[in-house]
């Protein structure tokens, strides 16, 4: 290129927009990228390269995004660049490739030279060497030959580590009590993520109880199988306060009876949950986080006396408030996740509440059947929310069943509408079941005009009489009106 040319395009890079930023807004762009980007990005130009390669902060999380068995050279050139500031040591994974031995030099003839490191060896080295200021570290490995190389890194001293996730995809490996070797090497350690591996056993967690780092972790993600046989997890880990489990080939086999939040994660039938639940006392438990085929097994465990409240939010969650506090969240309940707890008897989810509020907008998650009124009969209050046209409230059996066997109903329109009195009556007669409508004690109606014939008052029902005196309406803000002209 001409001196022409160079000074051209040297003029060009400097009027370049991105290239007048300070230093300090470059490095706010750069720190949204992730390790592999910012490793093609020293390539842009020098500017970039001399930002890059200085701002420590910007390689505190290294993040090898699972690229399997990365190169030791160039994983001790990045990890290097954040200085002594503490790093989060994310995507690592090796398999037994990397532990093939380098290539000896056929040219040496001396015997007393070592043979040349494995390029495994060369990685769990620079690892070992920086894991003074590790606090996030994230493995992965394929084989035991590969867990064992990285000995050096698990049974070291992490004063920093805070988070350590393991996962082993070669079956089950037996977690050793060694792992970093005293709860005093890892002071600051809470969670921790375990794929693939089986859990100290009962005799090996109770003689390490003292030393071993499992009795200060706060949150624990089991994914799979985690003992062989049931083990006391409230004797291993006294402190723990989450626990997260996935499913697996077998059972989970933990025995737990604390009072922890549990999540469930990725589980896809309600056998899967059953199985893992076989130890754990649903009652004990804190609160519950789960998808809504969880919802029947967990039903089953829980105390059936009490006086919760039932939320079925616009996403169709439900949210389940018990008596001493603790709470169980569902997500994305369907229809046919929902009829399974209704129709039998042990799992029935009215059954432990006394106050139930549905969103209008998941009324279609309730099943159009009739249902036993027997199901109903705890219900004390029903709330129907965000309602933009009653006529919605008889879609559904099981829905008209709730509101005829509760003492109080609420409405609430997210607009102006209207209730006439043919859509009340047919309500309150379950969609025409009974012959006689069945009246809630009190009816209150936010946002909703009921409308009655004048005839009703004049010359209907006593019953229909007495249970429009009864009814309450509000404005929008809550506001108690008056009742307007009864239509004609």
């Amino acid at each position: 290129m001409s001196n022409l040319a160079q000074g051209l395009l040297a003029t060009n890079n400097v009027n370049t927009p991105v290239h007048t930023l300070a230093s300090e807004l470059l490095s706010a762009v750069l720190i949204s990228f992730s390790t592999v980007e910012l490793s093609r990005l020293l390539r842009v130009c020098r500017r970039w390269r001399d930002v890059i390669t200085h701002d420590r902060t910007l390689w505190k999380v290294v993040d090898l995004e699972g690229r399997k068995n990365f190169r030791a050279d160039a994983l001790g050139t990045i990890l290097a660049r954040s200085g002594t500031l503490e790093i989060e040591l994310r995507g690592v994974r090796y398999d037994s490739e990397a532990a093939r031995p380098a290539p000896r030099d056929t040219g040496r003839r001396n015997a007393n030279v070592p043979p040349p490191k494995s390029p495994l060896e060369q990685a769990v080295a620079v690892i070992a060497s920086h894991m003074a200021r590790v606090s996030v570290l994230e493995l992965s490995v394929a084989d035991t030959t590969t867990l064992s190389a990285f000995d050096p890194v698990l049974l070291r001293p992490a004063p920093s580590l805070r988070h350590v996730s393991l996962a082993y995809s070669g079956g089950h490996a037996d977690m050793s009590f060694r792992l970093f070797q005293h709860v005093t090497a890892t002071p600051n350690l809470r969670h921790a993520y375990f794929e693939g591996f089986l859990l100290p056993t009962l005799y090996g967690a109770l003689r390490m109880h003292q030393a071993s780092v499992f009795t200060q972790l706060e949150k624990l993600y089991i994914k799979g199988r985690a003992s062989t046989m049931p083990l006391n997890l409230d004797r291993l880990a006294p402190r723990l306060e989450t626990l997260h489990l996935s499913p697996g080939e077998d059972a989970c086999n933990l025995i737990v009876s604390g009072r922890v939040h549990l999540v469930l994660h990725d589980y896809t039938t309600a056998e899967q949950v059953q199985m893992d639940l076989a130890h754990i006392a649903v009652q004990n438990l804190r609160s519950v986080y789960a998808s809504g085929i969880a919802l029947g097994p967990i039903l089953c465990g829980l105390n059936r006396d009490g006086d919760g409240a039932l939320t079925v939010l616009d996403d169709s969650s439900c949210r389940l408030k018990l008596t001493d506090g603790s709470t169980c969240t569902f997500t994305s309940v369907t229809r046919e996740e929902l009829l399974t707890v209704v129709t039998e008897p042990a799992r029935d989810i009215f059954s432990v509440v006394r106050r139930v509020a549905i969103s209008a907008h998941a009324l279609h998650i309730f099943p159009p059947g009739i249902y036993k009124h027997a199901l109903f009969t705890h219900v004390k209050e029903v709330m129907i929310t965000d309602l933009t046209d009653t006529l919605l409230l008889q879609c559904s059996g099981l829905l008209a069943l709730i509101l005829t066997n509760a003492a109080h109903v609420v409405l609430r329109a997210s607009k102006a509408t209207e209730l006439t009195w043919e859509t009340c009556l047919r309500i309150f007669s379950t969609l025409g079941l009974r012959e006689k409508p069945r009246f809630p004690e009190r009816l209150d109606l936010y946002n909703i005009e009921l409308k009655q014939p004048r005839w009703v008052l004049e010359n209907g029902d006593p019953d229909e009489r007495w249970f429009f005196l009864r009814v309450r309406m509000y404005d929008a803000q809550d506001n108690l009106i008056r009742r307007r002209s009864l239509a004609g």
